[in-house]
């Protein structure tokens, strides 16, 4: 007998929980009436007996279940991987799906005939979604091709398609199914409608993606995960249609430098074995774009990040133009810094790789933040300019998320009552912003912020009284909460069920400590404050900050300026500019070819505005210290910048970690960001004149 998609999808969500689920739970999940779940469960009752499986075990006031044996759940599930499509009625936008794999999986041309009877539906039907079909994928750079005597073809850019085919489902997807081996088997890229690949090879591929995680020190949001896993299925899938990809040349070999690469090599020698296939590097490329385009949930494993001074620089610069417009100092908010650090790398790599990150909450971002959206919008020409590429809305609303949960901190007092975990499934601004807001509104402590993978390990490093949660979660001994990310009028009435509101009159920190200190001998002022913050629900104004940060000024010098050098390119000019930091021991000789290094294997993106380069490499390539140099060249000198060329002032920058220099290459954007500023470091006759100017100007 035919059974719906809907269907199908109340099967799997009975299958996979441990309790009856009742009625008006599901009418809420799937967003229908009651009285329609009842019908749909009582065609399930017929779709069951048909194949020769009991009923639904329904008790009233208790809800509905699947109360089978093992052996009946794994014939259940047989039954619906092996049911083919003519088993599923499927709506338009899952037809036009299908209608998508059918066509890329061809060698060649394919009648319309043939298409509507894999599709169950009229010729009409099927040239109607077609044309449907078409217009979308001429958006993306593809073609159909029609042919009144062979039928119809799919066409185009190999790198174009894979990309359109991924976000199509992605968007059309429920990217949770990641971390239910059962669900993602069925819902797979390889699998969706009809069966490519065994429950096996997907528990495979799946272990080494976790492999790869914990090898990189990372771990991805859901999204990305769930991307990741769809590329390498599509890859996989490409390949063996003899469908490759081919990257450019240069792109492919700034790669290989990277952690990133190394780790999807191994990856794919896993692959070649278990699956008898070869892949090429530039399909190992292509993973390793995917990767670095993706999200992490977790923002401390510094280790892998090189210290992309250009980033920095834009990360700074936004942090001060945006908090400029809204009136915050978030100069030294090194989560904030951090934060965005890590977000904003991926993001570029996405937008030059043309890498779509869907932003499920845009609309609400754009609806409760719109004086941060609008700023982040207008202030990101510094990225746009860099990148070469616009940045998309979801884009800019992930990082307004960033901005936001950091406003809200800026008040937030934490507290020692019920144990919180909260597993999200999104990246790591919309996890701290949920965070910001519970915090804030309620008396609790929250032990820490996972996705669903991280769970079990955080409970069982923490005492847990309740889950709050943005995605459905099997029951558990401890009650689970679930709200949506952004906190919503209904979500604030379940939430009061479960935890008291904070009380209004919060106490300053910096007085509290001021009449401690008056009184008392304190032996360590840090450990006190943290302390104080972590134990108690009234205070506010927390300052943790471990020291201070050293400025513009602390970090040059007359000794680290030269004017008017000669270079005869731009390697001469950076290796003269490296040499100025040498001197001044804040390197190792080694550092300066490791700069060289990063330039020529990611470009001239170091070229950061008009005629203005910011070389630099990793901390671990020779750094001893903090510290800025400048080089100004008599002539100017070409760095491949398609804009910014050519390049008369260079600012050579060794630092010692992630964020220990943030403050100092804060007041140096802020310094450039003055054309005056620059104008008058073009012209000064000496370097005390340019000091100067950084002394006052600089902080």
């Amino acid at each position: 007998m035919l059974i719906n998609q809907r269907c199908i999808k109340i099967l799997n969500r009975l299958q996979s929980a441990d309790t009856p689920i009742l009625l008006g739970n599901l009418s809420e999940s799937f967003g229908i009436s009651v009285r329609t779940i009842q019908t749909d469960l009582d065609e399930i009752d017929y779709f069951l007996l048909s194949n020769g499986l009991p009923c639904l075990t329904r008790i009233r006031k208790h809800g509905v279940s699947i109360d089978y044996s093992a052996d009946d759940r794994l014939r259940l599930r047989n039954i619906i991987d092996d049911r083919g499509i003519g088993s599923i009625i499927i709506n338009n936008n899952e037809r036009i799906e299908l209608l998508l794999k059918i066509l890329i999986s061809q060698p060649g041309f394919i009648k319309v005939y043939d298409l509507a009877e894999r599709l169950q539906v009229s010729k009409g039907t099927t040239i109607n979604d077609l044309n449907t079909l078409r217009n979308e994928v001429e958006k993306a750079g593809l073609q159909i091709i029609s042919n009144s005597r062979y039928g119809v073809k799919m066409q185009g850019d190999e790198g174009s398609l894979r990309t359109y085919m991924l976000s199509r489902h992605i968007n059309n997807s429920d990217i949770n199914i990641i971390y239910d081996i059962e669900k993602y088997y069925r819902g797979s890229i390889s699998n969706k409608f009809y069966k490519l690949r065994s429950y096996e090879a997907i528990q495979y591929i799946l272990e080494l993606v976790y492999s790869l995680e914990n090898q990189l020190e990372k771990k991805l949001s859901d999204i990305s995960f769930f991307g990741f896993m769809s590329s390498i299925e599509l890859c996989l899938l490409r390949v063996q249609q003899k469908r490759t990809i081919v990257l450019d040349s240069l792109k492919l070999e700034s790669l290989y430098v990277l952690k990133e690469f190394a780790e999807v090599f191994k990856l794919t020698k896993e692959l070649e074995t278990h699956f008898n296939l070869v892949l090429s590097k530039d399909e190992i490329g292509y993973l390793t774009i995917q990767l670095l385009g993706s999200t992490n949930v977790n923002s401390d494993s510094s280790n892998d990040l090189k210290n992309y001074a250009e980033i920095q620089m834009i990360v700074c610069n936004l942090i001060n133009k945006v908090g400029f417009d809204l009136g915050r100092d978030f100069s030294k908010n090194i989560k904030l810094y951090n934060d965005l650090i890590y977000h904003v790398r991926p993001a570029i790599y996405r937008m030059r790789n043309s890498l779509k990150q869907v932003n499920p909450l845009l609309e609400d971002i754009k609806k409760n933040y719109r004086e941060i959206f609008d700023s982040v919008r207008q202030n990101f020409q510094l990225i746009d300019s860099m990148s070469e590429l616009e940045m998309s809305e979801d884009e800019i609303g992930y990082i307004t998320i960033h901005f936001a949960s950091a406003c809200m901190k800026e008040t937030l007092g934490r507290f020692r009552r019920p144990q919180v975990l909260i597993v999200c499934n999104s990246g790591i601004g919309t996890s701290n912003i949920l965070s910001s807001k519970l915090a804030n509104i309620y008396e609790m402590k929250i032990v820490g912020t996972v996705a669903l993978h991280e769970m079990n390990a955080a409970l069982s490093r923490s005492s847990v009284d309740y889950i709050v949660t943005t995605i459905d979660l099997p029951t558990k001994n401890i009650e689970v909460i679930k709200v949506t990310p952004l906190i919503t009028t209904k979500d604030i009435r379940i939430l009061d069920k479960f935890f008291d509101h904070k009380y209004d009159d919060l106490i300053d920190l910096r007085k509290l400590m001021d009449i401690i200190e008056k009184n008392c001998e304190v032996k360590n002022r840090e450990m006190l404050i943290s302390d104080l913050n972590s134990e108690f629900t009234l205070i506010r104004n927390v300052n943790l900050e471990r020291k201070s940060l050293p400025m513009l000024r602390d970090v040059m010098n007359e000794g680290l300026i030269e004017l008017d050098f000669h270079a005869k390119n731009w390697e001469d000019a950076v290796r003269r500019a490296g040499n100025l930091l040498l001197i001044n021991d804040c390197i190792e000789e080694r550092y300066i070819d490791s700069m060289v290094s990063v330039v020529k294997s990611i470009g001239a993106y170091i070229v950061i505005g008009k005629g203005i380069a910011l070389p630099h490499s990793r901390s671990s390539d020779g750094v001893k210290c903090i510290g800025i140099s400048l080089l100004r060249l008599s002539e100017p000198v070409v760095f491949g910048h398609p804009e910014n060329d050519p390049v008369d002032l260079v600012f050579a920058l060794s630092a010692i970690d992630n964020s220990s220099h943030m403050v100092a290459l804060s007041d140096l954007a802020k310094l450039l960001n003055e054309p005056e500023n620059i104008q008058l470091i073009r012209n000064a006759g000496c370097t005390s004149e340019i000091m100067n100017l950084i002394s006052t100007k600089g902080n």
